[in-house]
């Protein structure tokens, strides 16, 4: 159910309460095209009942807190609404966007406030984790991607929510992708902490609609439900990419610097399960991909035969180096790789996750000695089944398996 708000005063009783507050109170103070979840609530006074002391999930794009790194002092931007936060839960990457994908966040008590890493030696938080805690809010920019980790710790915050009896609270964000659903629905046969859930690659939905979705579907262990309550963000609508929001762009990780990137991500992402480059250890990671054995001119004239709208294909050279924080063994360390560069003409007309099964399967095709996926099949892992792979092995045209992609039925759980 979504509900609009009408009075100031709310206790979190239902499973899943929506806070439309703009709607009832306008945001006077500030001027922006799309109000963030926290905006709403900190413009419009609510009373969370008796929610006082609070965990809070953030990294460097939330605007829970200050973080003054010189002398280590963790300011509240929520104490005025009567709210204490009593502990800080860092997803990969950490708080300060210091660690490269997949490498372990320690937690850290050298701050006035205790954070414990939800990347490090525990994936999940411990039930005593969340002693003395009323509520978690959670507060983290997602990028649109089924890959991206941050919505798998979400979840694991969610369920360790449901079992220890306490709320949990999303300060809504925009998708930077906009409302728009691309790509395969992940097989639960398949499911990682690269993609827990079966809903497509580009799913095309915020963060609070991810965890109204989640926790309506029953996805959370043994039936669980959490008392959810998600603020919405005002003035969002789901034609907008990230910079129609007129919202300043804060790189969501280390190798995914602006919102081209981001765009290209949702389907260069894919070559991480495989031998070739997407451009890690270079000033521009995946918008490029590329191998010391292929060959650029041929796979250039392939890709133009195409007629991808809203991209234009460029031949690359580049030499991967080890980038402290991004990359420190990237694939094809100091060797000079030779590839494809992406131009983004019209984000909004580009279809990146097409153009990566493209290009791996002319790759896999024009490469049959040197091309080879991921020894583990973490490219099964990423596409979110083994179809992809599979077919590629035998030659069936991906052609094919664009056309066995899935509707997602999601729209009960859209919020704008």
């Amino acid at each position: 159910m979504i509900n609009k708000i009408t009075k100031v005063s709310i206790t979190v009783l239902t499973v899943c309460f929506i806070l439309d507050i703009s709607y009832a109170f306008g945001i006077p103070k500030i001027d922006k095209k799309v109000y963030l979840g926290y905006d709403v609530f900190k413009e419009s006074y609510v009373d969370l009942g008796n929610i006082k002391n609070v965990g809070v999930v953030i990294n460097h794009t939330s605007s829970i807190v200050y973080i003054d790194n010189n002398t280590n002092i963790i300011s509240s931007n929520i104490s005025g609404e009567n709210l204490k936060i009593r502990k800080i839960f860092t997803p990969e990457h950490g708080l300060n966007n210091a660690y490269q994908a997949g490498d372990k966040v320690p937690g850290s008590s050298d701050y006035n406030i205790p954070i414990i890493s939800l990347y490090g030696n525990q994936l999940k938080p411990n039930i005593d984790d969340f002693k003395d805690l009323d509520a978690i809010i959670f507060d983290i920019q997602d990028i649109g991607s089924r890959y991206y980790t941050y919505v798998s710790t979400m979840t694991d915050v969610m369920r360790a929510c449901a079992k220890s009896n306490i709320s949990f609270i999303v300060f809504d964000r925009p998708n930077p992708l906009g409302g728009f659903a691309s790509g395969p629905i992940l097989d639960t046969e398949f499911s990682s902490f690269v993609g827990m859930h079966p809903i497509p690659i580009r799913h095309g939905m915020t963060i609070g609609e991810l965890a109204y979705m989640i926790n309506e579907e029953g996805w959370l262990e043994e039936s669980l439900k959490v008392n959810l309550n998600v603020i919405k963000m005002s003035g969002w609508h789901r034609g907008m990419y990230y910079d129609d929001t007129e919202l300043e762009f804060i790189p969501p990780s280390p190798n995914i610097p602006d919102l081209n990137t981001a765009v290209m991500y949702s389907g260069i992402c894919l070559f991480e399960g495989t031998n070739i480059s997407e451009g890690r250890g270079t000033d521009s990671p995946f918008m490029k991909i590329g191998a010391p054995w292929i060959d650029a001119k041929k796979l250039l004239r392939q890709l133009k035969k195409k007629k991808f709208k809203g991209v234009r294909f460029k031949s690359d050279a580049f030499t991967p180096q080890s980038i402290p924080g991004k990359s420190i063994n990237p694939k094809y360390l100091s060797e000079k790789c030779y590839g494809i560069r992406f131009i983004i003409k019209d984000k909004k007309k580009i279809k990146p996750i097409e153009i990566a099964l493209f290009i791996l399967e002319s790759l896999a095709a024009n490469h049959k000695e040197d091309f080879s996926f991921d020894e583990n099949n973490f490219i099964d892992k990423l596409y979110g089944s083994d179809i992809l792979r599979n077919s590629i092995n035998s030659k069936k045209s991906v052609n094919e398996i664009i056309q066995e992609w899935k509707p997602f039925i999601n729209e009960q759980y859209l919020l704008y």
